[in-house]
């Protein structure tokens, strides 16, 4: 009698455990069809999140840091003016982006008459705040010298009626092309000068050459 119940047992338990795992592996296709839905959900809409960004699509060679929050503004600055010797003019704007001014990113965009984007470079803000002057030496400090070069990042000074004027600043093979850096200088094309650091000035001009925005030269 005692063996016939434990036998009765044993096969209950078995067929118990077998039922455990059938559940357990029906529960596991279904889980595993769920993620594949929400896979090709993500992957439908990160194609068209691309779709949507290529009629905006930054020029060839401009990237962006990866987690900048744009809709955190902390302070930006705008300018007007001619610059790619098209009809209309361009604007110029610098933004300082982020959740606070020593961690933010500045975000410096051209877009021209038509609103296509033709020039974008982004740094952190904390470049900013690089000086010779010593007694810029607390973070409160930093943080105003970073919105004081923000404030002044388009300053007339910056704005070049050309580019090259004789032969300063003196061709560079590092940055552009002679034909380029020549097509800049016979065009009288403008320029505009922008600090990013201590001794970190890049010069830019619109090429009528190569028809985009090129960095002619970047020095102190």
């Amino acid at each position: 009698m005692k063996l016939k119940m434990f036998f009765l047992v044993s096969i209950a338990t078995v067929l118990f455990t077998a039922c455990q795992i059938s559940s357990r592996q029906e529960g596991n296709a279904s889980g595993d069809t769920t993620e594949t839905s929400a896979g090709a959900v993500a992957l439908g809409n990160s194609s068209g999140g691309e779709a949507n960004n290529s009629a905006g699509a930054e020029p060839a060679g401009i990237e962006s840091p990866a987690g900048v929050d744009r809709e955190a503004v902390l302070l930006e600055n705008t300018a007007t003016k001619q610059f790619d010797g098209q009809r209309g003019e361009e604007v110029f704007r610098v933004a300082l982006l982020g959740d606070s001014v020593l961690s933010g990113t500045v975000a410096f965009t051209i877009t021209n008459s038509e609103g296509q984007l033709i020039y974008s470079d982004e740094f952190p803000a904390v470049m900013l705040a690089a000086t010779y002057d010593e007694s810029i030496n607390t973070p409160a400090k930093q943080e105003a010298l970073v919105k004081k070069r923000i404030e002044e990042f388009f300053e007339e000074k910056r704005f070049k009626e050309q580019a090259i004027e004789g032969d300063q600043p003196p061709y560079d093979s590092f940055f552009i092309t002679k034909a380029t850096y020549d097509n800049l200088k016979e065009t009288s094309a403008p320029g505009f000068l922008y600090l990013i650091g201590k001794e970190n000035t890049k010069h830019i001009a619109w090429s009528p050459l190569e028809e985009k925005v090129v960095m002619y030269f970047n020095c102190c």
